[in-house]
């Protein structure tokens, strides 16, 4: 996720970072995933995968606010 976002830090459009946004959004929902089938599994704790989910959906909500100030 932060270097889909470094990543885009040094693109020239709007649309060129909107890409690389969407994928860093993406990444976020696949950390969700992710730390869903480890609770399943027996890897994670839920309480602990509880909180890093907390944590990642923060990070999908600020890079999709800044994903909106962005014109397409």
């Amino acid at each position: 996720m932060p270097s889909n976002i470094s990543e885009e830090a040094g693109r020239a459009t709007d649309a060129q970072i909107r890409y690389f946004l969407e994928v860093a959004m993406g990444s976020c929902n696949k950390i969700q995933t992710q730390l869903e089938l480890a609770t399943r599994f027996g890897f994670k704790k839920k309480e602990k995968a509880d909180k890093i989910g907390d944590e990642t959906f923060q990070l999908y909500k600020m890079i999709l606010s800044f994903y909106n100030t962005l014109h397409k």
